[in-house]
């Protein structure tokens, strides 16, 4: 195995810096140019900066480039992350609770995507839930509507103060309404009374 760290690098452009295991002489390894993800960085040449007995000193030499670069925060340079001796590491570019949050959403928008590719995987889901957890499910239900029992009489009284003076147009106009519909179903059956009256009378 042949060992070496290296820096690919586009023609007056970024720069990547790795190392490299191989079985063929190294002088024929020129078409590997990087492991990197950036799919806007395009190599076309490769300098071999060490050569190691081993894997493991390979590995220690890109870590003390990386380190002395900053190659995770180097625009200059296409890798996203620094090698560490026990692995990768990133710059930290959110905090806790934001990484949390990201991935709670993302977990969330994965869940909806699933539902809305899956309609009937999902309603058959559902039913087997419901049915599997029907008491719990009522128990749930019992508890919420007690627990939240004073919360629903406070959040109505408030939307109505809120809406009180809506709801008094509304119940005004809906008052005309039935006024004038009662007036025409009286006016009506006093017709028909007085058809009957009148076809008796004329017997």
């Amino acid at each position: 195995m042949k060992n070496y760290t290296y820096y690919s690098y586009e023609e007056y452009g970024r720069g990547y810096i790795g190392s490299r295991g191989c079985e063929c002489p190294i002088t024929e390894d020129f078409e590997y140019l990087g492991s990197f993800s950036d799919k806007t960085f395009k190599p076309t040449q490769k300098i071999v900066l060490g050569i190691f007995k081993t894997r493991k000193e390979a590995y220690e030499a890109e870590v003390k480039l990386h380190e002395f670069y900053q190659v995770d925060t180097n625009p200059h340079f296409a890798n996203k992350a620094r090698q560490t001796s026990s692995g990768f590491t990133c710059p930290k570019k959110f905090s806790d609770e934001e990484i949390k949050e990201r991935l709670k959403k993302q977990k969330l928008n994965a869940t909806i995507r699933w539902r809305k590719n899956n309609p009937e995987k999902n309603k058959k889901m559902k039913q087997e839930y419901a049915e599997k957890n029907s008491d719990n499910i009522k128990k749930y239900q019992q508890k919420w509507r007690e627990e939240n029992k004073e919360r629903k009489k406070e959040y109505s009284k408030k939307y109505y103060e809120k809406n009180k003076k809506g709801f008094k147009q509304r119940s005004k106009e809906q008052y005309e309404r039935n006024k004038e519909n009662n007036t025409k179903i009286n006016n009506l059956d006093v017709f028909k009374f007085k058809k009957i009256l009148r076809d008796l009378v004329d017997e």
